[in-house]
């Protein structure tokens, strides 16, 4: 289409898992736009993670073998403030009009702003936040939505890290026993409310 792709790795610091996460989203997205010679456009508000995201995005292209390709200028730093970094999303997507909008990490209020300017401009909107108080917001405006821990789980999906997919593998073994315990309580005391030999067991 002849435009480029902005990616968003939110507002949070290094200490915020879901910055992390979005690393991993935006090796992916980095990647692809070298692959098939697309501008790609990643906004910072964070001056700690501001090289972290130009550094990925160089090695991305050259992995690719396209090192000439990579335009320093297109990994920017806006501001450290919630909303001046929100308002020069925007004034960047009414001007550069992007064709794709990705928004995966720690968002807060600016959610609905800077997805509400990409759905206007009729980019293609992925997003994605461990925050549920934002979620619906990214769900009315975007195409895609990854919801709550999702981010993680595309995160070690897309990274391939052994590490980090065990750890996703754990953690769901974990959430179906938890559930299995729930399921076998509720059972349980509705069909013996004197058999209290589990809540014991479990207090222990």
């Amino acid at each position: 289409m002849g435009r480029s792709v902005h990616y968003s790795p939110g507002i949070g610091d290094l200490q915020n898992a879901q910055t992390l996460a979005s690393f991993s989203a935006l090796t992916y997205v980095a990647r692809q736009c070298a692959k098939f010679d697309t501008s790609l456009v990643v906004t910072n508000r964070t001056p700690e993670v501001y090289p972290i995201t130009e550094e990925i995005v160089r090695q991305a292209y050259v992995q690719e073998g396209k090192t000439d390709r990579f335009q320093l200028d297109n990994v920017r730093f806006f501001s450290s403030d919630q909303f001046a970094y929100a308002s020069a999303c925007v004034g960047m997507m009414n001007r550069e009009r992007p064709a794709a909008n990705i928004l995966i990490g720690p968002f807060w209020a600016e959610s609905l702003i800077i997805a509400e300017v990409g759905a206007q401009i009729g980019a293609i909107q992925i997003a994605g936040t461990a925050h549920t108080h934002q979620i619906p917001f990214f769900v009315a405006a975007c195409d895609y939505c990854l919801i709550g821990e999702e981010i993680y789980a595309a995160s070690a999906y897309l990274s391939k890290d052994p590490i980090l997919l065990g750890n996703l593998v754990a953690q769901d073994w974990a959430k179906m026993v938890m559930a299995t315990l729930v399921l076998v309580g509720a059972i349980i005391a509705t069909t013996s409310p004197k058999a209290n030999w589990l809540a014991t067991l479990l207090l222990k």
